[in-house]
């Protein structure tokens, strides 16, 4: 199986306030209706519980840590996470959270019986986000562009 990660939107993650504290928290995967066989995630949960974060995107390769982990659990109806937050996240980009895993076995038929979790993603993802990709583009055309040409044209 490949190593690389793979990214899929959170299927119910909300922002909560626990006295006075922000938790990011819910179920990022739902077993029903999903490519992923119940009890996919329980070793990963298990294993790599304290490991898991929650993490802002800033770049492709650059990732912040915004919560650190308080429960990874694999329950019956899924893969359930709750993250203490020291850093706000809106309601908005808690609504597109997604769940960073690299598979590790399917079975015969494409499903997947296990994941190794590897973090939630906040914010935009510049590897799927257009202007973040087009901005990223512009940043190094500008930064890589000669210093002085006479007539040249400037892209931003």
């Amino acid at each position: 199986m490949p190593k690389t990660l793979v990214y899929r939107t959170a299927d119910d993650l909300h922002v909560v306030d626990d006295a006075g504290a922000l938790v990011l928290v819910g179920f990022v995967v739902r077993y029903e209706g999903s490519p992923f066989a119940p009890g996919a995630f329980a070793r990963s949960s298990r294993e790599r519980a304290h490991k898991v974060t929650a993490a802002r995107h800033v770049d492709e390769r650059v990732r912040v840590p915004v919560g650190r982990p308080v429960t990874v659990e694999d329950r019956p109806e899924g893969l359930w996470l709750a993250f203490a937050l020291v850093e706000a996240v809106t309601t908005e980009e808690a609504g597109a959270a997604r769940l960073a895993y690299r598979v590790v076995r399917t079975d015969d038929r494409g499903v997947v019986t296990e994941d190794a979790v590897d973090h939630v993603a906040i914010g935009s993802d510049p590897s799927r986000d257009r202007t973040a990709r087009l901005n990223r583009l512009l940043t190094l055309t500008r930064d890589s562009a000669p210093a002085s040409h006479e007539g040249a044209m400037s892209l931003v």
